[in-house]
């Protein structure tokens, strides 16, 4: 598979996948994902996209971390 954005090879493996959603961040560890060598695109199937998305809906977290927020003026 070639990557989007940069036209590189993507390697399939597992890795972490980090989104925003109404502006809680959530990460979710060891996601099957293309993972472009070059630039670091990530693609996932929409099948993993909806595992994702039940994850964090059940608000179930294995654990938590504090993240510093700054407001670039």
């Amino acid at each position: 598979m070639k990557c989007l954005y940069c036209g590189d090879k993507m390697e399939f493996k597992n890795t972490n996948i980090e989104l925003c959603i109404e502006n809680d961040i959530y990460v979710v560890k060891n996601v099957p994902a293309y993972v472009c060598e070059r630039c670091g695109e990530k693609v996932i199937g929409q099948e993993v996209a909806s595992r994702i998305y039940e994850l964090i809906s059940k608000k179930e977290a294995e654990a938590h971390i504090q993240v510093p927020v700054f407001e670039y003026a």
